[in-house]
């Protein structure tokens, strides 16, 4: 099993999530930054919040849009993690 399929990260205490028509809006109460994300990576951060690994939120996303290639939505789910755990969103 790889990394993707059994780490669960999870979004960091003090750090909110509000989704919105056109995706999302993520704030971090400890900072006051705030970031507006588009709609698939509200779809991620929905599914860390719900407790999915980065291999069951790629599954999901890939369910919902019939042309998502699997291998393109693991590596840009992956990629995003990794983008949110740098500035501190995302904890393991």
């Amino acid at each position: 099993m790889t990394d993707a399929e059994t780490t669960t990260d999870r979004i960091r205490a003090g750090v909110v999530f509000r989704r919105t028509p056109d995706g999302g809006i993520v704030l971090d109460k400890r900072s006051g930054a705030y970031s507006q994300v588009n709609s698939s990576a509200a779809d991620v951060i929905e599914g860390l919040i719900d407790g999915l690994t980065r291999d069951e939120i790629a599954h999901a996303i890939t369910g919902r849009y019939e042309a998502a290639d699997l291998a393109i939505v693991r590596s840009d789910v992956d990629a995003l993690v990794a983008q949110l755990r740098e500035v501190g969103i995302v904890a393991r």
